[in-house]
């Protein structure tokens, strides 16, 4: 048996870290080094849920902006 589906009363809550990765945590733990609330709450499933929303536009925006950092050390510019 999985230890997120022993106990279905958790409330979890949507955590960051510095590099925007998203992740979910237990509501009553105290959160790992580098990680912060990002403001959802509640049952694993709609936490879950709000990761895989912003998850993508994350990832798009970190592509982005490593080039644009890549043409700035280049000298390029970037036409968007």
């Amino acid at each position: 048996s999985n230890e997120h589906e022993a106990d279905d009363d958790t409330i979890y809550q949507v955590v960051l870290n510095d590099e925007a990765q998203y992740s979910i945590w237990p509501l009553h733990r105290e959160l790992p080094a580098g990680w912060h609330a990002e403001g959802t709450q509640g049952p694993r499933d709609a936490c879950l849920a709000r990761i895989e929303i912003w998850q993508p536009r994350v990832n798009a925006f970190l592509r982005l902006f490593k080039e644009i950092k890549l043409c700035k050390r280049r000298n390029f510019i970037l036409m968007i």
